[in-house]
């Protein structure tokens, strides 16, 4: 008999299978042998755990895996590649990264969606592989490597595009847009990023710091954003003549580091950071420069060195007003002083004459330095209000 606390497991199983009844069935036929989470959380490792012993079962409804393998095995040959290649997407795809990385066409996505191995969505504009489907799908594809190589290397050549794509929108005007556009492709980007991690290619792993480094940082996803860089630093050699490779744990350690500041862990978070400033400080990646050095600034200020953090800041002002750098419209190319006393006003706008002497008895006497340290106060008092949520 089920009880109230079941209810949630019970939900995320409905959810994993989809509603299909044949797994309904199959998932049940554990119910007196396993507790219901323990069942979710077998479906949600492995496909092969939905399956039957039962001898008056025909063998194509013994396991979801044979109902697949039955329903794979009526596509022609074309239709079942597409397929393969459309399970390499997590959360779903639109029509134009089906194209670009399964080649499929829109009358190949309407025949897949007929047969109910694709599911349209007309509201978004996106599709979607149930996710057991998708683990089939997905073994079957790792068993073929002329086919899974060249999914693998365009899946992550369209994200490492719509990532580059994406920095112009959260350095513009439309930073809203720019958290959609990630957003609602999170689990596909995050696996074209381990990717390039893997293949070592850091090159490529490049384009993707700055846009994640901002979603993270808007929806405050700290310790994530600290895992996620952290990655960059266990996969790429600690030692090593590439340049890239080397401007890349630099960069990921910056803004590592500038996650570290914001979860209570400026003294770590200040080392990696001074490390990234140094290590970049003759690099020709302005962005990379500048992102380190406003890590650096952020961890100075959490530890309230701010003469110091004003330095760096001014710093990453002169390395934008050196050459062309694609976060000059997130500073608007003014002395960082002068974006400093705007924030003071801001600050006294929004504080009593009470509030606001406070705040300046704990600075000291430059506009940049008060406003620099309230705003990070703000930010502690704000991240310590809502927590730290995970994407």
């Amino acid at each position: 008999m089920l009880e109230p606390e079941d209810l949630v497991p019970v939900g995320e199983i409905l959810r994993l299978i989809g509603g299909l009844p044949l797994g309904i069935l199959l998932a049940a036929a554990w119910v007196d042998m396993l507790p219901v989470s323990e069942i979710a959380a077998e479906i949600a490792k492995s496909l092969d755990f939905l399956e039957t012993e039962m001898g008056d079962v025909p063998d194509r409804h013994r396991s979801l895996r044979a109902v697949f393998d039955y329903s794979c095995a009526r596509l022609t040959h074309e239709e079942r590649q597409t397929f393969l290649a459309l399970s390499a997407f997590r959360g779903g795809f639109t029509r134009e990264a089906a194209q670009a990385v399964a080649g499929a066409s829109l009358r190949g996505l309407s025949t897949l969606a007929n047969k109910s191995l694709v599911t349209p969505s007309p509201e978004t504009g996106r599709y979607v592989v149930h996710e057991l489907l998708r683990q089939y799908g997905e073994a079957e594809l790792r068993q073929d490597t002329e086919l899974s190589r060249p999914v693998d290397e365009a899946h992550a050549a369209f994200y490492g595009a719509l990532m580059k794509e994406s920095l112009a929108l959260f350095i513009g005007s439309d930073q809203p847009h720019a958290v959609r556009v990630v957003e609602q492709d999170l689990d596909n980007v995050r696996s074209a990023w381990r990717y390039y991690l893997a293949a070592g290619d850091a090159a490529a792993a490049r384009s993707f710091v700055e846009g994640l480094w901002y979603l993270y940082e808007f929806r405050g996803w700290y310790p994530a954003g600290i895992a996620l860089f952290g990655e960059a630093l266990e996969a790429l050699p600690a030692h090593s003549d590439d340049g890239e490779v080397v401007k890349l744990r630099a960069l990921a350690g910056a803004v590592q580091a500038w996650f570290m500041s914001l979860v209570g862990q400026p003294e770590a978070g200040e080392a990696a950071a001074r490390n990234a400033t140094d290590t970049l400080h003759d690099s020709l990646d302005l962005d990379a420069r500048m992102t380190s050095a406003q890590c650096h600034a952020v961890s100075l200020a959490y530890l309230g060195r701010m003469e110091e953090m004003a330095a760096c800041m001014e710093e990453a002002m002169a390395v934008a007003d050196a050459g062309v750098s694609a976060q000059q419209p997130f500073t608007d190319n003014r002395p960082i002083k002068d974006i400093a006393a705007e924030a003071l006003d801001d600050l006294r706008d929004a504080l009593s004459p009470e509030e606001y002497s406070a705040a300046r008895a704990r600075g000291t006497s430059t506009p940049f330095e008060v406003a620099a340290k309230e705003l990070m106060i703000a930010s502690v008092k704000r991240q310590g209000d809502r927590g730290f949520p995970d994407p």
